[in-house]
């Protein structure tokens, strides 16, 4: 009878060394396959990259409308908004409904409809920083702005002679908060 404690001990610590060498094994073999994968994928990177660059070469519409854009990006401190006026060329304004419907294309592929424009295309303007939500974009740069103001002067009170644009986006916020409070469905687009 003393030798059952022991022996269910024994058996318990067999169970656990086999477990033990389980995981090892498997943690060996999730180190491999992870290698495989990311040599693949390095591969396939390579790969893409190759295929981008030979297919921008080719003579079509899209690619004149791309280099143009990469030329406005160059032209324009790296800008990737195309925004238009009316005194803009007629370029400008072809540019920036180029620009305009590749939102919409995209808008398109993630929903499925991939015969507007391909995943390769999606790459190249992503690589140039391109903005797929111009709302999302500004939003964001507005924000970004009222906390470095917020950093330097401790209030959210933004004179409107100070900076008209800031001061409209904390003036929007609030009022779409207030709306919220009170239960009132606010627009998903506030914005400046």
């Amino acid at each position: 009878m003393n030798n059952e404690p022991n022996s269910l001990i024994d058996q318990a610590n067999f169970s656990l060394d086999t477990a033990k060498a389980d995981l090892d094994l498997h943690e060996a073999e999730l180190e491999a396959a992870q290698s495989r994968y990311n040599d693949a994928k390095s591969r396939y990177d390579d790969a893409m990259q190759r295929f981008l660059e030979a297919d921008l070469l080719r003579v079509c519409r899209w690619n004149q409308m791309y280099h143009k854009f990469v030329q406005w990006k160059e032209d324009h401190n790296g800008d990737t908004i195309v925004q238009t006026t009316k005194n803009s060329s007629d370029d400008v304004k072809k540019l920036a409904k180029w620009v305009q419907n590749q939102r919409v294309f995209y808008k398109y592929y993630i929903n499925g409809d991939t015969k507007h424009i391909k995943q390769h295309r999606i790459t190249a303007l992503d690589n140039l920083g391109f903005v797929w939500n111009v709302f999302e974009h500004q939003w964001n740069a507005n924000f970004e702005e009222l906390k470095q103001y917020y950093a330097e002067k401790k209030t959210f009170e933004v004179p409107k002679r100070q900076n008209s644009k800031l001061a409209t986006f904390v003036l929007t916020m609030r009022n779409a908060m207030k709306k919220r409070n009170e239960g009132i469905v606010v627009q998903k687009d506030v914005t400046l």
